[in-house]
Protein backbone atom coordinates (compact mmCIF):
# COMPACT_ATOMS: atom_id res chain seq x y z
CA UNK A 1 0.00 0.00 0.00
CA UNK A 2 1.32 3.45 -0.86
CA UNK A 3 1.99 6.19 1.69
CA UNK A 4 -0.66 8.39 0.06
CA UNK A 5 -3.33 5.71 0.60
CA UNK A 6 -2.29 5.33 4.22
CA UNK A 7 -2.48 9.06 4.74
CA UNK A 8 -5.94 9.15 3.17
CA UNK A 9 -7.14 6.42 5.53
CA UNK A 10 -5.78 8.37 8.48
CA UNK A 11 -7.39 11.63 7.36
CA UNK A 12 -10.84 10.12 6.75
CA UNK A 13 -11.13 8.54 10.20
CA UNK A 14 -11.14 10.02 13.66
CA UNK A 15 -8.15 12.02 14.89
CA UNK A 16 -5.04 9.86 14.70
CA UNK A 17 -3.14 9.02 17.88
CA UNK A 18 0.23 7.31 18.42
CA UNK A 19 -1.36 3.85 18.42
CA UNK A 20 -2.61 4.43 14.88
CA UNK A 21 0.67 5.95 13.73
CA UNK A 22 2.52 2.84 14.88
CA UNK A 23 0.02 0.53 13.23
CA UNK A 24 0.00 2.48 9.95
CA UNK A 25 3.76 2.01 9.70
CA UNK A 26 3.40 -1.69 10.39
CA UNK A 27 0.64 -2.16 7.78
CA UNK A 28 2.71 -0.33 5.19
CA UNK A 29 5.64 -2.62 5.93
CA UNK A 30 3.51 -5.75 5.51
CA UNK A 31 1.37 -4.39 2.66
CA UNK A 32 -1.86 -4.70 4.65
CA UNK A 33 -4.95 -2.60 3.96
CA UNK A 34 -7.05 -1.94 7.07
CA UNK A 35 -10.81 -2.10 7.17
CA UNK A 36 -12.86 1.07 7.55
CA UNK A 37 -14.23 2.65 10.71
CA UNK A 38 -17.31 1.00 12.20
CA UNK A 39 -20.75 2.65 12.18
CA UNK A 40 -22.04 4.53 15.21
CA UNK A 41 -24.41 1.68 16.11
CA UNK A 42 -21.58 -0.86 15.87
CA UNK A 43 -19.34 1.35 17.98
CA UNK A 44 -21.90 1.81 20.74
CA UNK A 45 -22.61 -1.92 20.98
CA UNK A 46 -18.90 -2.77 20.96
CA UNK A 47 -17.77 -0.26 23.53
CA UNK A 48 -20.74 -1.01 25.80
CA UNK A 49 -19.91 -4.72 25.75
CA UNK A 50 -16.22 -4.06 26.40
CA UNK A 51 -16.57 -1.48 29.17
CA UNK A 52 -19.78 -2.36 31.04
CA UNK A 53 -20.38 -5.90 29.86
CA UNK A 54 -23.72 -5.61 28.09
CA UNK A 55 -25.42 -4.32 24.95
CA UNK A 56 -26.87 -0.80 25.11
CA UNK A 57 -30.50 -0.23 26.02
CA UNK A 58 -32.84 1.26 23.42
CA UNK A 59 -32.78 4.58 25.28
CA UNK A 60 -28.98 4.60 25.24
CA UNK A 61 -29.00 3.75 21.56
CA UNK A 62 -31.36 6.61 20.68
CA UNK A 63 -29.43 9.06 22.87
CA UNK A 64 -26.17 8.20 21.15
CA UNK A 65 -27.72 8.50 17.70
CA UNK A 66 -28.68 12.06 18.61
CA UNK A 67 -25.20 12.79 19.95
CA UNK A 68 -22.68 10.61 18.05
CA UNK A 69 -19.84 11.88 20.22
CA UNK A 70 -17.66 8.82 20.61
CA UNK A 71 -15.12 10.20 23.12
CA UNK A 72 -17.98 11.50 25.29
CA UNK A 73 -19.67 8.09 25.14
CA UNK A 74 -16.47 6.36 26.24
CA UNK A 75 -16.27 8.75 29.20
CA UNK A 76 -19.90 8.08 30.16
CA UNK A 77 -19.36 4.34 30.19
CA UNK A 78 -16.16 4.63 32.19
CA UNK A 79 -18.02 6.62 34.85
CA UNK A 80 -20.89 4.12 35.04
CA UNK A 81 -21.18 1.98 38.21
CA UNK A 82 -21.50 -0.98 35.84
CA UNK A 83 -17.94 -0.39 34.66
CA UNK A 84 -16.39 -1.26 38.01
CA UNK A 85 -18.54 -4.35 38.48
CA UNK A 86 -17.85 -5.74 35.02
CA UNK A 87 -14.10 -5.07 35.09
CA UNK A 88 -13.99 -6.76 38.50
CA UNK A 89 -15.68 -9.82 36.98
CA UNK A 90 -13.07 -9.95 34.22
CA UNK A 91 -10.14 -9.72 36.59
CA UNK A 92 -11.62 -12.15 39.10
CA UNK A 93 -11.78 -14.74 36.32
CA UNK A 94 -8.18 -13.99 35.39
CA UNK A 95 -7.03 -14.33 39.00
CA UNK A 96 -8.92 -17.44 40.12
CA UNK A 97 -10.73 -18.88 37.10
CA UNK A 98 -14.48 -19.17 36.57
CA UNK A 99 -15.57 -21.57 39.32
CA UNK A 100 -18.01 -19.98 41.78
CA UNK A 101 -16.27 -21.15 44.93
CA UNK A 102 -13.09 -23.12 45.41
CA UNK A 103 -12.89 -26.20 47.61
CA UNK A 104 -10.32 -24.51 49.82
CA UNK A 105 -12.94 -21.95 50.88
CA UNK A 106 -11.65 -19.06 48.81
CA UNK A 107 -14.53 -16.69 48.11
CA UNK A 108 -14.96 -15.49 44.54
CA UNK A 109 -17.64 -13.06 45.68
CA UNK A 110 -15.45 -11.33 48.29
CA UNK A 111 -12.51 -11.03 45.89
CA UNK A 112 -14.73 -9.63 43.13
CA UNK A 113 -16.35 -7.16 45.54
CA UNK A 114 -12.92 -5.95 46.67
CA UNK A 115 -11.77 -5.50 43.08
CA UNK A 116 -14.95 -3.60 42.17
CA UNK A 117 -14.43 -1.26 45.11
CA UNK A 118 -10.78 -0.67 44.17
CA UNK A 119 -11.72 0.09 40.55
CA UNK A 120 -14.57 2.37 41.64
CA UNK A 121 -12.15 4.28 43.90
CA UNK A 122 -9.65 4.52 41.02
CA UNK A 123 -6.92 2.63 42.85
CA UNK A 124 -3.97 2.39 40.42
CA UNK A 125 -3.52 -1.11 39.04
CA UNK A 126 0.00 -1.46 40.38
CA UNK A 127 -1.38 -0.83 43.89
CA UNK A 128 -4.09 -3.43 43.30
CA UNK A 129 -1.40 -5.90 42.25
CA UNK A 130 0.80 -5.09 45.22
CA UNK A 131 -2.08 -5.79 47.60
CA UNK A 132 -2.85 -9.10 45.89
CA UNK A 133 0.72 -10.39 46.15
CA UNK A 134 1.40 -9.23 49.72
CA UNK A 135 -2.08 -9.91 51.16
CA UNK A 136 -2.61 -10.69 54.83
CA UNK A 137 -5.76 -10.90 56.90
CA UNK A 138 -9.06 -12.79 56.92
CA UNK A 139 -10.60 -14.35 53.83
CA UNK A 140 -14.11 -13.38 54.99
CA UNK A 141 -13.21 -9.69 54.97
CA UNK A 142 -10.04 -9.14 52.93
CA UNK A 143 -10.54 -9.75 49.22
CA UNK A 144 -6.85 -10.22 48.26
CA UNK A 145 -6.47 -13.06 50.76
CA UNK A 146 -8.84 -15.10 48.61
CA UNK A 147 -6.54 -14.74 45.62
CA UNK A 148 -3.66 -16.37 47.48
CA UNK A 149 -5.96 -18.85 49.21
CA UNK A 150 -7.24 -20.10 45.87
CA UNK A 151 -3.71 -20.34 44.47
CA UNK A 152 -1.90 -21.44 47.63
CA UNK A 153 -0.54 -24.63 46.00
CA UNK A 154 1.40 -22.65 43.38
CA UNK A 155 1.11 -18.88 43.90
CA UNK A 156 4.36 -18.18 42.06
CA UNK A 157 2.92 -19.79 38.93
CA UNK A 158 -0.23 -17.67 38.87
CA UNK A 159 1.59 -14.46 39.76
CA UNK A 160 4.27 -14.91 37.12
CA UNK A 161 1.66 -15.67 34.46
CA UNK A 162 -0.86 -12.95 35.32
CA UNK A 163 1.42 -10.09 36.28
CA UNK A 164 4.60 -10.81 34.31
CA UNK A 165 3.26 -12.81 31.36
CA UNK A 166 5.79 -15.57 32.07
CA UNK A 167 5.06 -19.30 32.12
CA UNK A 168 7.46 -20.02 34.93
CA UNK A 169 5.63 -23.28 35.70
CA UNK A 170 7.23 -24.78 32.60
CA UNK A 171 10.42 -24.85 34.70
CA UNK A 172 8.96 -26.68 37.71
CA UNK A 173 10.52 -30.03 36.85
CA UNK A 174 13.25 -29.05 34.40
CA UNK A 175 14.70 -26.01 32.71
CA UNK A 176 12.21 -24.27 30.41
CA UNK A 177 12.50 -25.94 26.99
CA UNK A 178 11.90 -22.74 25.01
CA UNK A 179 13.03 -19.90 27.25
CA UNK A 180 15.79 -18.79 29.61
CA UNK A 181 14.01 -19.79 32.84
CA UNK A 182 15.58 -22.63 34.81
CA UNK A 183 14.26 -25.01 37.42
CA UNK A 184 16.34 -23.08 39.94
CA UNK A 185 14.57 -19.84 38.93
CA UNK A 186 11.21 -21.46 39.65
CA UNK A 187 12.30 -22.88 43.01
CA UNK A 188 13.71 -19.57 44.20
CA UNK A 189 10.61 -17.65 43.04
CA UNK A 190 8.29 -20.13 44.77
CA UNK A 191 10.22 -19.71 48.02
CA UNK A 192 8.83 -16.18 48.44
CA UNK A 193 5.58 -17.85 49.52
CA UNK A 194 7.07 -20.30 52.03
CA UNK A 195 6.28 -17.70 54.70
CA UNK A 196 2.51 -17.96 54.16
CA UNK A 197 0.56 -19.54 57.02
CA UNK A 198 -3.17 -20.30 56.76
CA UNK A 199 -5.19 -20.65 59.94
CA UNK A 200 -8.79 -21.87 59.51
CA UNK A 201 -11.04 -19.99 61.93
CA UNK A 202 -14.31 -21.34 60.52
CA UNK A 203 -15.75 -22.85 57.35
CA UNK A 204 -15.92 -19.42 55.75
CA UNK A 205 -12.96 -17.60 57.28
CA UNK A 206 -9.26 -18.39 56.97
CA UNK A 207 -6.52 -16.12 58.30
CA UNK A 208 -3.38 -15.58 56.23
CA UNK A 209 -0.26 -14.57 58.15
CA UNK A 210 3.44 -14.28 57.40
CA UNK A 211 5.66 -16.70 59.31
CA UNK A 212 9.17 -15.79 60.41
CA UNK A 213 11.32 -16.67 57.41
CA UNK A 214 14.47 -18.74 57.32
CA UNK A 215 17.24 -16.20 56.94
CA UNK A 216 19.96 -18.65 55.90
CA UNK A 217 21.41 -17.32 52.65
CA UNK A 218 20.89 -20.56 50.71
CA UNK A 219 17.23 -20.76 51.79
CA UNK A 220 16.24 -17.23 50.91
CA UNK A 221 14.20 -16.63 47.75
CA UNK A 222 15.58 -14.93 44.69
CA UNK A 223 14.04 -12.51 42.21
CA UNK A 224 14.18 -13.43 38.53
CA UNK A 225 16.95 -10.83 38.21
CA UNK A 226 19.08 -12.85 40.65
CA UNK A 227 18.81 -10.38 43.56
CA UNK A 228 17.55 -11.49 46.98
CA UNK A 229 15.18 -9.72 49.41
CA UNK A 230 16.84 -7.47 51.98
CA UNK A 231 14.25 -7.82 54.74
CA UNK A 232 12.09 -10.54 56.29
CA UNK A 233 9.03 -9.16 54.46
CA UNK A 234 9.62 -11.36 51.44
CA UNK A 235 6.22 -11.01 49.78
CA UNK A 236 6.20 -7.24 50.25
CA UNK A 237 9.52 -7.02 48.45
CA UNK A 238 8.32 -9.37 45.70
CA UNK A 239 5.23 -7.19 45.20
CA UNK A 240 7.36 -4.06 44.81
CA UNK A 241 9.79 -5.84 42.51
CA UNK A 242 6.90 -7.02 40.35
CA UNK A 243 5.05 -3.72 39.91
CA UNK A 244 8.22 -1.72 39.29
CA UNK A 245 9.46 -4.05 36.56
CA UNK A 246 9.12 -3.40 32.85
CA UNK A 247 7.58 -6.87 32.29
CA UNK A 248 4.70 -5.90 34.59
CA UNK A 249 3.86 -2.86 32.47
CA UNK A 250 4.06 -4.95 29.30
CA UNK A 251 1.89 -7.73 30.70
CA UNK A 252 -0.73 -5.25 31.95
CA UNK A 253 -0.85 -3.40 28.63
CA UNK A 254 -1.06 -6.65 26.69
CA UNK A 255 -3.91 -8.04 28.82
CA UNK A 256 -5.99 -4.87 28.49
CA UNK A 257 -5.36 -4.83 24.74
CA UNK A 258 -6.44 -8.47 24.56
CA UNK A 259 -9.66 -7.72 26.44
CA UNK A 260 -10.54 -5.07 23.86
CA UNK A 261 -9.35 -6.84 20.71
CA UNK A 262 -9.64 -10.56 21.50
CA UNK A 263 -6.02 -10.89 20.36
CA UNK A 264 -2.91 -10.02 22.32
CA UNK A 265 0.12 -8.23 20.93
CA UNK A 266 1.81 -11.20 22.54
CA UNK A 267 -0.58 -14.12 22.21
CA UNK A 268 -1.31 -16.09 24.33
CA UNK A 269 -1.11 -13.26 26.84
CA UNK A 270 0.73 -15.31 29.47
CA UNK A 271 3.46 -16.55 27.13
CA UNK A 272 6.09 -13.84 26.76
CA UNK A 273 9.02 -15.93 25.57
CA UNK A 274 11.88 -15.99 23.10
CA UNK A 275 9.88 -18.19 20.73
CA UNK A 276 6.72 -16.07 21.02
CA UNK A 277 7.70 -12.46 20.29
CA UNK A 278 5.16 -9.61 20.09
CA UNK A 279 3.52 -9.14 16.71
CA UNK A 280 4.36 -5.43 17.01
CA UNK A 281 7.07 -4.71 19.57
CA UNK A 282 6.90 -0.95 19.01
CA UNK A 283 3.19 -0.94 19.87
CA UNK A 284 3.72 -3.06 22.99
CA UNK A 285 6.51 -0.81 24.27
CA UNK A 286 4.44 2.30 23.56
CA UNK A 287 1.47 0.92 25.49
CA UNK A 288 3.66 -0.22 28.38
CA UNK A 289 5.14 3.28 28.63
CA UNK A 290 1.68 4.85 28.37
CA UNK A 291 0.38 2.61 31.16
CA UNK A 292 3.28 3.57 33.40
CA UNK A 293 3.01 7.29 32.55
CA UNK A 294 -0.71 7.18 33.39
CA UNK A 295 0.21 5.60 36.75
CA UNK A 296 -1.71 2.46 35.79
CA UNK A 297 -5.03 4.29 35.79
CA UNK A 298 -7.33 1.68 34.25
CA UNK A 299 -9.90 4.22 33.04
CA UNK A 300 -7.36 6.48 31.37
CA UNK A 301 -5.68 3.53 29.69
CA UNK A 302 -8.94 2.07 28.39
CA UNK A 303 -10.08 5.48 27.18
CA UNK A 304 -6.83 5.95 25.28
CA UNK A 305 -7.15 2.63 23.45
CA UNK A 306 -10.90 2.88 22.80
CA UNK A 307 -10.38 6.30 21.25
CA UNK A 308 -8.02 4.94 18.63
CA UNK A 309 -8.93 4.12 15.04
CA UNK A 310 -7.53 0.65 15.63
CA UNK A 311 -10.25 -0.10 18.18
CA UNK A 312 -12.98 1.34 15.96
CA UNK A 313 -12.27 -0.61 12.78
CA UNK A 314 -14.90 -2.91 11.31
CA UNK A 315 -14.81 -6.69 11.21
CA UNK A 316 -15.28 -6.64 7.42
CA UNK A 317 -13.30 -9.19 5.46
CA UNK A 318 -9.93 -8.07 4.18
CA UNK A 319 -7.87 -9.40 1.26
CA UNK A 320 -4.98 -9.78 3.74
CA UNK A 321 -7.00 -12.33 5.73
CA UNK A 322 -5.51 -13.70 8.93
CA UNK A 323 -2.50 -11.40 8.84
CA UNK A 324 -4.76 -8.33 8.92
CA UNK A 325 -6.50 -9.62 12.05
CA UNK A 326 -3.26 -10.53 13.81
CA UNK A 327 -1.88 -7.06 13.07
CA UNK A 328 -5.10 -5.33 14.17
CA UNK A 329 -6.02 -3.95 10.75
CA UNK A 330 -9.41 -5.68 10.92
CA UNK A 331 -11.68 -6.20 13.91
CA UNK A 332 -11.59 -9.78 15.19
CA UNK A 333 -14.95 -11.41 15.82
CA UNK A 334 -15.18 -12.94 19.27
CA UNK A 335 -17.92 -14.62 21.29
CA UNK A 336 -19.49 -12.81 24.20
CA UNK A 337 -18.16 -13.95 27.54
CA UNK A 338 -20.67 -15.67 29.82
CA UNK A 339 -21.03 -12.44 31.84
CA UNK A 340 -21.64 -10.36 28.73
CA UNK A 341 -24.13 -12.85 27.34
CA UNK A 342 -26.26 -13.08 30.50
CA UNK A 343 -26.28 -9.29 31.00
CA UNK A 344 -27.11 -8.69 27.33
CA UNK A 345 -29.97 -11.19 27.37
CA UNK A 346 -31.32 -9.28 30.35
CA UNK A 347 -31.24 -6.02 28.38
CA UNK A 348 -32.68 -7.60 25.23
CA UNK A 349 -35.60 -9.19 27.10
CA UNK A 350 -36.10 -6.46 29.74
CA UNK A 351 -35.37 -8.95 32.51
CA UNK A 352 -33.62 -8.18 35.78
CA UNK A 353 -31.83 -11.24 37.15
CA UNK A 354 -31.33 -11.50 40.91
CA UNK A 355 -27.98 -12.75 42.21
CA UNK A 356 -29.11 -16.38 42.42
CA UNK A 357 -30.57 -16.41 38.90
CA UNK A 358 -27.48 -14.75 37.48
CA UNK A 359 -25.18 -17.26 39.18
CA UNK A 360 -27.22 -20.19 37.88
CA UNK A 361 -27.22 -18.81 34.35
CA UNK A 362 -23.48 -18.20 34.42
CA UNK A 363 -22.85 -21.70 35.78
CA UNK A 364 -24.82 -23.13 32.85
CA UNK A 365 -22.80 -21.15 30.30
CA UNK A 366 -19.21 -21.67 31.37
CA UNK A 367 -17.53 -24.61 29.73
CA UNK A 368 -16.08 -27.71 31.31
CA UNK A 369 -12.65 -26.08 31.59
CA UNK A 370 -14.01 -23.28 33.80
CA UNK A 371 -11.62 -24.30 36.56
CA UNK A 372 -8.65 -24.05 34.22
CA UNK A 373 -6.66 -21.25 35.88
CA UNK A 374 -5.32 -20.00 32.58
CA UNK A 375 -8.50 -20.19 30.49
CA UNK A 376 -8.57 -17.32 28.00
CA UNK A 377 -11.48 -14.96 28.50
CA UNK A 378 -12.52 -14.67 24.87
CA UNK A 379 -11.82 -18.12 23.47
CA UNK A 380 -14.86 -19.90 22.09
CA UNK A 381 -15.24 -22.94 24.37
CA UNK A 382 -18.96 -23.62 24.28
CA UNK A 383 -19.91 -27.30 24.24
CA UNK A 384 -22.59 -28.76 21.97
CA UNK A 385 -24.68 -29.58 25.04
CA UNK A 386 -24.55 -25.98 26.25
CA UNK A 387 -25.61 -24.73 22.83
CA UNK A 388 -28.52 -27.19 22.71
CA UNK A 389 -29.58 -26.12 26.21
CA UNK A 390 -29.71 -22.48 25.13
CA UNK A 391 -31.56 -23.24 21.91
CA UNK A 392 -34.14 -25.27 23.82
CA UNK A 393 -34.78 -22.48 26.33
CA UNK A 394 -38.16 -20.83 26.14
CA UNK A 395 -38.20 -17.59 24.19
CA UNK A 396 -39.31 -14.66 26.34
CA UNK A 397 -42.12 -12.43 25.19
CA UNK A 398 -40.70 -9.09 24.04
CA UNK A 399 -43.03 -6.36 22.86
CA UNK A 400 -42.27 -4.14 19.92
CA UNK A 401 -42.33 -3.73 16.16
CA UNK A 402 -39.77 -5.44 13.96
CA UNK A 403 -37.51 -2.34 13.89
CA UNK A 404 -37.97 -2.03 17.65
CA UNK A 405 -36.90 -5.64 18.21
CA UNK A 406 -33.81 -5.21 16.03
CA UNK A 407 -32.86 -2.07 17.97
CA UNK A 408 -33.43 -3.78 21.29
CA UNK A 409 -31.59 -7.03 20.55
CA UNK A 410 -29.02 -6.22 17.85
CA UNK A 411 -28.61 -2.47 18.48
CA UNK A 412 -29.37 -1.56 14.87
CA UNK A 413 -32.16 -1.09 12.35
CA UNK A 414 -33.19 -4.07 10.18
CA UNK A 415 -32.20 -4.07 6.52
CA UNK A 416 -34.86 -4.07 3.82
CA UNK A 417 -34.24 -7.79 3.26
CA UNK A 418 -34.59 -8.56 6.97
CA UNK A 419 -37.82 -6.57 7.16
CA UNK A 420 -39.15 -8.60 4.25
CA UNK A 421 -38.17 -11.90 5.87
CA UNK A 422 -39.81 -10.93 9.16
CA UNK A 423 -43.11 -9.98 7.54
CA UNK A 424 -45.86 -12.32 8.71
CA UNK A 425 -43.65 -13.88 11.39
CA UNK A 426 -44.72 -13.91 15.03
CA UNK A 427 -42.84 -11.72 17.49
CA UNK A 428 -41.64 -14.80 19.38
CA UNK A 429 -40.13 -16.25 16.17
CA UNK A 430 -38.32 -13.00 15.46
CA UNK A 431 -37.02 -12.72 19.02
CA UNK A 432 -35.85 -16.35 18.98
CA UNK A 433 -33.98 -15.84 15.73
CA UNK A 434 -32.30 -12.62 16.87
CA UNK A 435 -31.32 -13.90 20.32
CA UNK A 436 -29.74 -17.03 18.84
CA UNK A 437 -28.05 -15.34 15.91
CA UNK A 438 -24.28 -15.09 15.62
CA UNK A 439 -24.68 -11.34 15.48
CA UNK A 440 -26.11 -11.29 19.00
CA UNK A 441 -23.76 -13.89 20.44
CA UNK A 442 -20.58 -12.34 19.06
CA UNK A 443 -18.90 -8.99 19.48
CA UNK A 444 -18.24 -7.36 16.11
Amino acid sequence: MTSSVLMMIAMTTTAINPIDEILLRDWKKHDIQPSGICSDDEFLRRVSLDLIGRIPTVDELHAFRNDRDRPAQISRLLESPEFSRFQAEIWTSILIGYAEEAEELASRRILSSWLASAIERRVPWDDVTRNLISAEGQSAFDGPVNFLLHNRDSPAVRISRVFLGVRLDCAQCHDHPHDRWTQSDFEHMARFFDVMEFDEQSESNIILRNAVPDTEEDNRPRFLTGARPRTSRWRDELALYTIRSRPFARAFANRVWYQLFGQGIVHPVDDFSQLNPPVNSELLEHLATTARDSEFDLRRFLSYICGSNAYQRTSANSPAGRSAIERFAVRKLRPLSSQQYVSSVGVATSRIFDEVERSELLAGLVSSDSDDPFAATWEYRESVQQLITQLAASTPIVAGSTPGLFNKILSRQPTARETQLCAGRSKSDIVFALLHSDEFRFSH
